[in-house]
C-alpha cells in the first residue's frame, strides 16, 4: 500500500505529533516526574533491602 500524501502533508503531520508529545509531556509533568523518581529511588535502594534481606532483618 503506497502513501501518495505530498510531502508537505508528511512534514505538517509529523510536526503535529511532535507538538502533541510535547503538550503531553508538559502536562503530565506533574504525574510523571514523581513515577520516574519513585523508580530511580527504588533501584538506588535495591542493595540495601537485599543487604537487610540476607541479615534477615524483620519486615515490619
Amino acid at each position: 500500500m503506497t502513501n501518495n500524501l505530498p510531502l508537505t502533508v508528511k512534514r505538517s503531520i509529523e510536526l503535529l505529533g511532535l507538538m502533541a508529545i510535547a503538550a503531553v509531556m508538559v502536562i503530565g509533568r506533574d504525574i510523571i516526574m514523581p513515577i520516574l523518581m519513585a523508580f530511580f529511588i527504588s533501584i538506588m535502594l535495591l542493595p540495601l533491602y537485599r543487604f537487610l534481606k540476607r541479615k534477615k532483618v524483620p519486615n515490619r
